[in-house]
């Protein structure tokens, strides 16, 4: 009898081994989490979303959403601060990596080192009436944004809000 058991152990053992990631694998592709290439698209500049728990579908609007304002806002630039601006983002990613990577090797972020709160547009040298028009057209963004949530959604989205906030003020301080 004994014997009979041990190998329906090792191979129960097994299966469990076996089937347990490609379990996660299923749930995060479903649940939307995991790395970008598991769960579709990375919606930059969008990292509080993950709390909202949205739906593949609310996903997509939002993208679409995200891809229709940057091709808003890159028409009211000139072709030179396009260039400034794609400039400014390769070496925001560039930075990015370095520190990734020393994360990695486990060192800490030099002394003093603190981070550039300034946005992506502020050495563009941006006309009144561009800032205007991009200060419009993210007003319009966000509004559509809003109207593609839940009402629970948008709850938790303002109480992100006020959370980024109290801890701005406090770095602030």
């Amino acid at each position: 009898m004994k014997l009979k058991l041990i190998p329906l152990l090792a191979g129960a053992i097994a299966m469990t081994l076996t089937a347990a990631p490609l379990a996660t694998q299923v749930v995060q592709a479903q649940s939307g989490t995991g790395t970008p290439s598991q769960s579709g698209p990375r919606m930059k500049g969008m990292k509080g979303m993950k709390a909202l728990n949205l739906s593949a579908e609310q996903r997509t609007q939002m993208q679409q959403i995200h891809e229709a304002t940057k091709a808003q806002i890159e028409q009211v630039l000139t072709a030179e601060q396009r260039q400034q601006l794609e400039a400014a983002k390769e070496q925001r990613q560039a930075t990015r990596a370095e520190r990734q990577a020393a994360r990695a090797q486990g060192q800490a972020r030099p002394q003093g080192e603190n981070r550039e709160r300034r946005g992506p547009f502020a050495n563009l040298n941006l006309s009144a009436e561009q800032q205007t028009r991009i200060q419009e057209i993210k007003q319009a963004s966000r509004q559509r944004m809003e109207a593609v949530l839940t009402e629970e959604q948008r709850q938790t989205l303002n109480e992100l809000k006020q959370t980024r906030q109290q801890r701005r003020q406090g770095q602030q301080q």
